[in-house]
């Protein structure tokens, strides 16, 4: 069932695709500035005023941007089914392991079909 709804949310993604696109921008700079993710800090340089914005220093949000991090994503999944496979049931853990994997495989062949790196000599 997960699989599927990531396939059908890909399809609907590349449909709409141009349409998220144009409005993407406005969408993330409305949520950082009603989060308040962002401050926006002016600068005199050489005469000239600089406006730029710079993020707030919020340990949440900081936290929770590590963990797009391949070692601690890593860490977590694994350690999510060793809990599964000690505390739980050791067949079910190796069968939700398996189908895990099979299910990040099929996304990132999708994924390279529809906006994979072409090779040099395809350009």
């Amino acid at each position: 069932m997960g699989i599927f709804v990531i396939c059908v949310l890909i399809i609907v993604e590349r449909i709409f695709y141009e349409k998220i696109i144009s409005s993407e921008t406005s969408w993330i700079s409305s949520l950082q500035s009603n989060w308040d993710l962002i401050t926006m800090v002016n600068i005199t340089t050489n005469n000239v005023n600089i406006d730029y914005a710079t993020f707030n220093n919020n340990g949440y949000w900081t936290m929770l941007g590590g963990i797009d991090d391949f070692r601690y994503n890593f860490l977590l999944i694994t350690h999510f089914f060793i809990t599964i496979y000690v505390g739980i049931d050791a067949i079910i853990a190796i069968k939700s392991l398996y189908l895990s994997l099979i299910g990040y495989f099929l996304i990132a062949c999708i994924g390279l079909l529809y906006q994979g790196p072409r090779p040099y000599w395809m350009d």
